[in-house]
């Protein structure tokens, strides 16, 4: 099966605030970063004087806080991609998917694969995300498959050798 579509900044964009919002990584490091704040919140109302008001103040900020760390890391990510060159990466795909795995042409470079290699599935309404690891893995716009019979050569691909693998992890 062959897919040709063009990635572009909007694709890449959405897989890097898919891996903020999903990732084991970012949600350890949301937790970590909202329990020290807190902590040292809640150290200094101490030294100060606590109250119910104080006490309020933390508890907004551990509501919050999650919150503002994700939107924060979107938009700073967004912003960093922005002033990148990512000539070597965005523009017009060739993606072949066989039994053996995914072979993708990128002007001048090409990845290979395996089947094996993903290890986490994940899709939004735009998008298939195939991870290899938990922030680490390649896009597929679904405008990508555009007739019937591509939906159910990917769907065959996909239900096939990505389903089974993932589910059993």
């Amino acid at each position: 099966m062959e897919l040709k579509y063009n990635l572009d900044f909007n694709d890449l964009a959405d897989m890097q605030e898919n891996v903020v919002r999903e990732s084991k990584q970012h949600q350890k490091m949301k937790w970590i970063i909202t329990i020290l704040f807190a902590f040292l919140l809640f150290v200094t109302v101490l030294d100060a004087s606590f109250t119910l008001v104080s006490l309020g103040i933390i508890i907004l900020f551990v509501v919050i806080s999650p919150i503002v760390y994700t939107k924060l890391t979107i938009f700073s990510l967004k912003r960093n991609l922005k002033n990148q060159n990512l000539n070597s990466i965005l523009g017009n795909i060739v993606m072949h998917l066989n039994e053996e795995g995914i072979s993708q042409r990128t002007g001048k470079n090409i990845s290979s694969f395996k089947w094996d290699d993903f290890t986490i599935l994940r899709e939004d309404t735009e998008h298939y995300f195939l991870y290899m690891t938990d922030i680490q893995g390649i896009t597929i716009p679904k405008r990508a498959i555009s007739t019937e019979e591509m939906r159910k050569q990917f769907q065959y691909y996909y239900d096939t050798f990505l389903l089974p693998k993932i589910q059993n992890k």
